[in-house]
């Protein structure tokens, strides 16, 4: 700023009192003049000391420049015929108005990306430093994505018409320099190569681009000192990095120096305390071992685990003062604890949920007003309500209740709904080479009217499959978690072989449900009744071991344990389930036969966002008068009993009496984008064992053979863990919310294992390239 605060003429009697007259202002053109007064210390008809005036007009030169809106202000005296009053001139000289701005050279980096970096205003006025400060953005911009050749030149000049100004950035972008070799000095103790590995920066090779981005690299150095920290070294710093281009200025070499210091050692904690926690209790959170390196991330998971016993116990603002004390290499760490008050639950709050009511998630909640802070129950809150597949993210919160003693707290739960809605309308396109093409439509409500409730309708056509259903689930019947649902159906499949006939059915469903509290409360219980009219258009009567048509009376019992989590794409956890399912027999029809599934899952955090899951299914099926379609077939990712994802959907066992399966799948999962991008491997096995042929030629196309059901193995005896098909593969899955709320996505499976034959045996031929299998997976 170039101020001048001399008032020409003014006396420099500090005791002379001035009263100003008027005040003129001179320059504004653009800037309307009551701005300007409204902004001035100084004001007209007041009375000011030589001092005091001089201050009023340093602070008001001062508030004018704060506008940004001029180059210059001056204040003079004017000549004035009254020795009574002095008549101030405000000067000013406004900033230029930006017509636009303009990019040439502009190829490599979206012209929007650079845009976003800028502030630069149309219609504004702006200032040479606006220019400097919005290049030097752009120039980052560039290095950041690898050009660190970069070069950006700005320049102005006036329209003609109107003017305003013009500002141009002329951008020579260069070629991008990649990371040629990556080096480091000082580390006497830690390879280069396990250093390398830490570093988000790469080097260039023929399966990465080795490209240099400055945020990565700082990102990296931090993380760099973690890992140091993690191996003992307390005391590592990084001294510097140096970087050196080649002579072509195509790559670039990075030596790190650091400074590794000494490698610590656990030896002992100790504990200064109240008692409220016993001494045992608290030495079990000790997870090192005395004379284990002193890993730092090891040794700040056990003052969490500390802190949250303390907190398990309600002492919410529980102070832990910890201290390493040095004895050469050896460290000992005493935690000094002040439990401070127990914390109350003052009152429980919900933000976030525009669709979803209040006591959809309060259910979930378990924690009240009352009662005793409980870490464990906070998070086991933040799990259920996650759980409901209604909300994207749920972030509990404790506020502090300022009035009392201050140990009362409030629990806020902050939700973030799911962009989709509490409705979702799906459709999508299948094909199979049974079903051939079946094209889908549905509309589900996993929250009707922000109730909880569910109301799933679906239609699935094509030229061989039809099928209509209708359904509606009561979470919680009577304010109690109490499962009540039901659904009506019908479903029909034109044959595609000479052998077999068209299949219809319809019938319908009623559920119910119930939380357990033991042996633990992630336990559920669920009944089911069917009654399902089975249509074959073949009827055999007698007892034998299948039969195709006829009425189905059903009642399944299910038992699940389920602690992943998340509801979808889980990264830790399990879900273990055993099913019962009773036709026939007492409850009438023409079926009589009993079914066992049990299926088991498990989640596993690997290394960064990686999860490994496992899956094992296993079904059989005892008794007599088996109705046909409840044989078992695999093949596929989805409509058939465990997944062999390299195979064609339900090849396996198509054309066998199969009473038995076994499915193991090992997948490798990893979220490209949290919630919208996930990448997949797999390897899966597994087979439906039974070597009885459903179909006797001899009896004429469409004939089951009616096998009697004397002289019959078991299915048990049936059962050939070494018989198993293998596959492996990768896919992906892409949530769409207004589509596939869930994921959606393809899966490419590779067979390890002859394809089956029409009669059940292995074929000498493989398969042809990978099987491919599209997926839309919905909510439950």
């Amino acid at each position: 700023m170039p101020p001048s605060v001399q008032a020409q003429g003014l006396s420099r009697n500090a005791l002379r009192e001035i009263k100003v007259g008027r005040i003129k202002t001179e320059g504004n053109q653009a800037v309307d003049r009551s701005l300007i007064m409204n902004s001035l210390s100084v004001k007209e008809g007041e009375v000011y000391l030589q001092p005091e005036l001089r201050q009023k007009i340093a602070a008001s030169i001062k508030a004018l420049f704060r506008l940004n809106l001029f180059s210059d202000v001056r204040f003079f005296q004017e000549n004035s015929d009254s020795l009574d009053a002095a008549i101030l001139v405000v000067q000013v000289k406004e900033l230029p108005t930006l017509a636009r701005y303009e990019l040439k050279g502009q190829d490599k980096v979206k012209k929007d990306d650079l845009k976003d970096a800028m502030d630069l205003l149309e219609g504004q006025p702006f200032s040479r430093s606006d220019v400097e400060r919005n290049r030097l953005k752009m120039l980052a911009l560039y290095r950041d994505k690898g050009f660190l050749l970069a070069e950006i030149k700005a320049s102005v000049e006036e329209e003609k018409e109107s003017g305003r100004q013009i500002v141009t950035f002329t951008i020579k972008e260069g070629k991008k320099v990649y990371v040629r070799y990556i080096t480091f000095a000082g580390n006497t103790h830690l390879k280069d190569k396990e250093l390398r590995k830490v570093l988000k920066t790469k080097e260039e090779r023929w399966w990465r681009s080795g490209e240099y981005k400055e945020d990565d690299f700082r990102l990296g150095l931090d993380t760099l000192i973690d890992f140091y920290k993690e191996k003992g070294y307390l005391d590592a710093v990084v001294k510097g990095e140096k970087i050196t281009y080649t002579d072509n200025k195509k790559s670039m070499d990075i030596r790190v120096t650091v400074d590794e210091g000494r490698r610590y050692y656990f030896r002992k904690a100790y504990f200064v305390h109240n008692n409220i926690v016993d001494d045992a209790a608290l030495k079990a959170q000790v997870i090192l071992d005395s004379g284990e390196i002193l890993n730092i991330k090891k040794y700040e998971m056990m003052k969490f685990q500390v802190l949250s016993l303390y907190r398990e116990e309600g002492y919410l603002f529980v102070d832990i003062d910890d201290r390493f004390v040095y004895d050469d290499s050896l460290v000992d760490v005493t935690f000094r604890i002040q439990e401070n008050s127990i914390a109350h639950i003052n009152l429980v709050d919900i933000r976030g949920n525009t669709k979803t009511k209040d006591k959809v998630i309060r259910r979930e909640i378990r924690l009240f007003p009352g009662d005793i802070f409980r870490q464990s129950l906070l998070m086991r809150s933040q799990r259920d309500i996650m759980q409901l597949a209604f909300f994207d993210n749920v972030e509990p919160d404790i506020e502090r209740v300022q009035d009392g003693d201050g140990s009362d707290v409030n629990l806020v739960m902050k939700v973030t709904e799911k962009q989709a809605g509490t409705g979702q309308f799906s459709a999508g396109a299948a094909y199979s080479q049974r079903d051939q093409f079946v094209g889908t439509l549905g509309l589900q409500i996993p929250n009707l009217m922000g109730n909880g409730q569910r109301l799933d309708a679906n239609l699935e056509a094509g030229p061989n499959k039809q099928l209509y259903s209708l359904g509606f689930t009561e979470p919680w019947f009577l304010d109690r978690p109490t499962l009540v649902g039901g659904s009506i159906f019908y479903s029909h499949q034109v044959s595609t072989l000479a052998l077999e006939n068209d299949y219809t059915k319809w019938g319908g469903r009623v559920n119910l449900g119930q939380r357990l509290t033991w042996p633990d409360d992630y336990f559920t219980i669920r009944g089911s009744y069917n009654l399902t009219w089975n249509d074959n258009g073949q009827y055999i009567n007698g007892d034998h071991l299948i039969i195709p048509s006829g009425l189905e009376s059903s009642v399944m019992l299910t038992l699940v344990r389920d602690d992943k989590n998340l509801p979808f794409f889980p990264s830790e956890g399990s879900r273990y389930s055993f099913s019962y399912n009773l036709v026939g027999g007492y409850l009438g029809g023409d079926f009589d036969y009993r079914e066992y599934t049990t299926k088991v899952n498990w989640w596993f955090p690997t290394f960064g966002k990686l999860v490994l899951g496992l899956e094992t299914e296993f079904g059989l099926i005892d008794g007599d008068n088996i109705q046909s379609y409840s044989l078992y077939q695999m093949g596929g990712v989805l409509g058939y009993q465990g997944k062999l994802r390299g195979y064609s959907p339900g090849s396996i066992a198509s054309n066998r009496v199969a009473r038995s399966y076994f499915s193991a799948v090992t997948e490798l999962t990893y979220p490209v984008v949290e919630n919208t991008f996930y990448l997949l491997g797999f390897f899966d096995m597994g087979n439906a064992f039974g070597n009885i042929p459903k179909w006797d030629s001899r009896l004429g196309y469409g004939s089951y053979n009616p096998i009697e059901n004397t002289g019959i193995p078991g299915p048990l005896s049936e059962i050939d863990f070494a018989d198993l098909r293998k596959d492996f593969g990768f896919g992906f899955r892409l949530v769409v919310p207004l589509v596939a709320p869930f994921g959606m996505g393809f899966d490419f499976g590779w067979p390890l294992d002859r394809i089956e034959n029409y009669d059940g045996s292995r074929s000498t031929k493989s398969s042809n390239g990978p099987e491919v299998n599209f997926v839309i997976e919905q909510g439950f």
